[in-house]
């Protein structure tokens, strides 16, 4: 059997979420993005709000880009993830 260990990653906010984490970049560790999304969650629960709709889902105007790659939606929380990968958070604004 084999396992595989949690990667060392860095997130880093855009400055909409920056203004409500009080941090813009953070190393975290999961095997997976999900599991560094909730390391950032747990860090900074209000982030949860303002990123998801529900345990598993981002809020519509919420992409995630690991290494330059934008993740489809249903995909994030089980893309896996190696040592030395960078996640962007991207949140559009609208308003009128």
């Amino acid at each position: 059997m084999t396992s595989v260990s949690a990667a060392t990653v860095t997130l880093e906010l855009p400055s909409v979420l920056r203004a409500v984490a009080g941090w813009r970049r953070i190393e975290l560790r999961g095997r997976t993005i999900g599991d560094v999304l909730e390391g950032a969650f747990e860090r900074t629960p209000i982030l949860r709000h303002h990123m998801m709709l529900d345990s598993t889902t981002l809020r519509p105007h919420v992409l995630c880009v690991l290494n330059d790659s934008t993740i489809p939606r249903d995909q994030v929380h089980s893309t896996s993830l190696t040592d030395g990968d960078e996640i962007l958070i991207h949140q559009a604004i609208s308003g009128g």
